[in-house]
């Protein structure tokens, strides 16, 4: 029995979906996160004037990769408050939403990026488990939401 029952008329996005939408969110991704570490480097090495002695690496304490790790957070909790959908799920007619079929709140957003992070570094298990669980991946369980393919616009 699915954990949380689909609304009538209400599709659930296939895995293959999900991946593909994540695939695309990944540029996006890699555009913010080279935009971040290029900001970082001109205030460390620019800004503040650090230097470095030669055949020296250059480091960053944890709280500039903390800054990493909550600047693609809020890319994916702002996107996914504001309309339900990043540019990979645009793409791929896919939006994530609250089991009441509403756009998510804050806490269901933040709650759902951490869990999908601890779905995906865990060897993929949470999105694995839609193969069992065809409700949703173990992260929609977790956060209480759902990811619904929306039918394409007709022209």
């Amino acid at each position: 029995m699915p954990i949380s029952q689909p609304l009538a008329g209400v599709i659930i996005a296939p895995l293959w979906r999900r991946l593909a939408a994540m695939v695309y969110d990944g540029l996006v991704i890699c555009a913010i996160t080279m935009a971040y570490w290029g900001l970082a480097l001109y205030l460390k090495y620019g800004l503040l004037g650090a230097t470095l002695a030669e055949g020296e690496r250059g480091y960053f304490p944890a709280v500039t990769w903390l800054g990493a790790i909550f600047s693609i957070g809020l890319f994916y909790c702002f996107f996914w408050r504001r309309a339900g959908q990043t540019v990979g799920m645009r793409a791929w007619h896919l939006r994530v939403e609250n089991l009441s079929g509403q756009n998510l709140s804050w806490q269901h957003a933040i709650l759902r990026f951490i869990c999908a992070n601890l779905s995906f570094w865990l060897a993929g298990i949470g999105y694995w488990w839609q193969l069992v669980e065809k409700s949703g991946t173990l992260h929609d369980h977790l956060s209480q939401t759902r990811v619904v393919v929306l039918p394409k616009e007709k022209k």
